[in-house]
């Protein structure tokens, strides 16, 4: 397998999970998407690298690997941090194989919504946990809440609040 492709490759295996990194490789190079890197898949990369060279596999790569990132509920909160790996990643896989720079990329709109949105969800779930902790003190009765304490979801809603300012700061500063 060429350097460079390798690198971008096992960095989407070890953080998204090998049979995602392959079948998204395999994907891309129009052979069987199995999750097994066999004789098909090394002659595909092969023929792929002798005709138009390893940095349009390591691009398209790392774009199937940012593309499935910004689907997850979790890329409000890590996004940033996983944008830049990504970023990172790619600009050294393609450093690897004498290509300096990635074709440009569109803008991505999405990012600037993430700013704005970040973290919206988890106000939402406190907010509604906060609620429902205030219903049980008021003696609204909530059956699905059948048991839970009242004063643990009011603490539990205040916490997440505040972990979640922290952690957002956090990130911010990184």
């Amino acid at each position: 397998m060429a350097v460079g492709l390798d690198l971008a490759l096992f960095d989407f295996a070890v953080n998204s999970g090998p049979d995602r990194a392959v079948k998204a490789l395999q994907g891309r190079l129009g052979v069987v998407s199995d999750g097994q890197v066999g004789p098909l898949t090394l002659n595909a990369i092969k023929t792929q690298i002798a005709l138009k060279g390893a940095a349009g596999l390591i691009d398209a790569l790392c774009d199937r690997r940012l593309d499935f990132l910004t689907r997850l509920a979790a890329f409000a909160v890590f996004g940033k941090g996983w944008t830049a790996r990504v970023a990172a990643i790619r600009k050294t896989a393609l450093a690897a194989v004498g290509t300096n720079s990635s074709p440009s990329t569109p803008s991505q709109p999405w990012s600037e919504t993430m700013d704005v949105l970040s973290g919206y969800k988890t106000y939402i779930v406190a907010a509604f946990m906060l609620i429902a902790g205030l219903a049980q003190v008021l003696g609204i009765d909530l059956p699905t809440l059948d048991g839970g304490s009242a004063g643990h979801l009011i603490m539990e809603a205040l916490a997440v609040i505040f972990l979640r300012k922290g952690l957002k700061g956090d990130i911010g500063n990184a």
